[in-house]
């Protein structure tokens, strides 16, 4: 369980993989999210093993017995983005940084690791391992339907 920073939320998340949000006063449940769930191993649901809050509260880290990290909007219970990448370990601990840009995590046989959230960074990231975006004939290929622009 973890309370957001201005104590308008609680999350607890459960064996099962789900996570209820509560508002801070724990008189109403404001909704329930799939939490870390990517279809689990073994046909099993992961279970949350550990939740933070973002620094403004719009952002719940979730992470799970099989190592996933997955963000969820917490207005709109929605997944924001992919899993993020993680050896695999179960995910004990959960913190965003004083900037707001940074996750850190640590799990049981892993060094505490740090991802960067900001979009600036993430897409520069993307682009430099797309070395430079899609060209005209993968974006036909891919994107037939969709006028093509410069993408990085």
């Amino acid at each position: 369980m973890t309370f957001s920073r201005d104590g308008r939320y609680l999350a607890a998340g459960g064996l099962r993989g789900r996570v209820t949000i509560w508002d801070g006063n724990l008189r109403q449940r404001l909704g329930v999210l799939a939490g870390a769930d990517t279809g689990g191993r073994r046909g099993y649901r992961e279970s949350v093993t550990s939740l933070a809050f973002s620094l403004d509260s719009r952002l719940l880290a979730v992470g799970g017995d099989y190592g996933t990290i997955q963000m969820r909007d917490t207005a709109s219970s929605r997944a924001v983005g992919s899993a993020l990448p993680t050896p695999g370990d179960l995910v004990l601990a959960l913190a965003f940084g004083t900037d707001g840009n940074t996750l850190r995590v640590a799990g049981t046989h892993v060094f505490p690791r740090e991802h960067e959230l900001n979009w600036t960074h993430l897409v520069k990231q993307a682009c430099a391992r797309g070395r430079g975006g899609l060209s005209a004939a993968s974006w036909e290929t891919y994107l037939a339907d969709v006028p093509y622009r410069r993408t990085c």
